[in-house]
């Protein structure tokens, strides 16, 4: 799994992501370890390390509850070009994940591969230029291009497992991948939420079973980037 913290179990900056926490829920945000908050504006969504039961052999989920209403609003990571060199142009690659969704206004839901085209391992984590309108796929930043063509993934609220597959082409020149997942719509209601879980990115074109790691494995992996220290 290319993904690092995929059942979102490891959370050093907290557990909740509000306006009024510590680590705020902006636009551009690190929130639960290696995962980016992306939205049209801040206080889009609070983001929570949720416990609800979305998958019954995992603990948590990434919970975003619609916060201030009619904005677009998603999750980002990206693998370092150390990590992901394996995934360029050799074949096909599968992004698999569960997601539900809560309430009646999340009706478009989307999630696609993207790959970096500019220098290795530079990228900024907002790769939003603009989210346009209800139901258009966001424009990406210069250099930032989806690998895979996002389609409505129709959730509901009962539990789907979704699976992505498409070839990273190095002909494009791509350095660096990433895993984008949003929700499409600027018809949105108070408190309707998008939960996610196991997200895996894996080589080939058929998703397995998500690899629970212990603890310990996955903390080591997210300190690479970020380590949390008692003050």
């Amino acid at each position: 799994n290319l993904m690092i913290n995929g059942d979102f179990k490891v959370a050093q900056r907290g557990a909740t992501y509000k306006a009024t926490t510590p680590v705020t829920n902006d636009d551009d945000t690190y929130t639960l370890d290696r995962w980016v908050l992306l939205s049209d504006g801040d206080d889009i969504v609070d983001q929570f390390q949720s416990t609800s039961a979305i998958d019954t052999s995992g603990q948590y989920c990434c919970a975003l509850s619609v916060e201030t209403i009619n904005k677009k609003f998603g999750i980002f990571q990206m693998a370092e070009r150390a990590n992901c060199v394996d995934f360029i142009n050799n074949g096909d690659c599968t992004l698999s994940f569960k997601a539900r969704v809560t309430g009646s206004s999340l009706t478009n839901v989307k999630a696609a591969i993207v790959g970096w085209g500019s220098t290795q391992d530079t990228s900024v984590s907002d790769i939003v230029s603009a989210w346009n309108a209800d139901g258009t796929d966001p424009t990406l930043i210069t250099n930032w291009a989806y690998e895979s063509t996002p389609a409505d993934l129709n959730l509901t609220g009962t539990v789907q497992s979704i699976s992505i597959t498409a070839a990273v082409d190095s002909t494009a020149h791509v350095k660096n991948i990433g895993v984008f997942i949003w929700s499409d719509v600027t018809t949105t209601t108070l408190t309707d939420e998008l939960q996610i879980a196991d997200v895996q990115f894996e080589r080939g074109s058929v998703a397995t079973d998500f690899e629970h790691q212990k603890y310990s494995q996955v903390l080591s992996e997210c300190q690479r980037y970020y380590w949390e220290m008692d003050t």
